[in-house]
């Protein structure tokens, strides 16, 4: 079976512009953590990556506001989102161990 691997997030709503990898284990994954922390945030990027095209789904009202505001009032240069796969069960006709 196929399963999220790796979230790499940069510069995307409340993560900052210096690159974070969420590794994320086989089978059950629980994201928890206080209100305003980022959970939602998480599932925001995998649905970008993926290709949600509606800003309403990525709870925003327009995309330039999916790149990272510091409190001090910077903006980020970009925002990047790499969703990799594991495929080490070849079920995506790759011949790879990730995509």
């Amino acid at each position: 079976m196929v399963h999220i691997k790796r979230i790499v997030v940069q510069g995307f709503k409340s993560f900052p512009p210096r690159r974070q990898a969420i590794d994320l284990p086989r089978g059950l994954v629980v994201i928890a953590g206080p209100n305003g922390s980022g959970k939602s945030n998480i599932l925001d990027a995998i649905k970008f990556a993926f290709g949600e095209l509606s800003p309403h789904a990525l709870r925003v009202s327009r995309f330039s506001e999916l790149i990272h505001q510091s409190s001090e009032g910077g903006t980020a240069p970009m925002a990047r989102v790499t969703v990799v796969l594991d495929n080490s069960e070849r079920v995506i006709p790759v011949d790879d161990d990730e995509v």
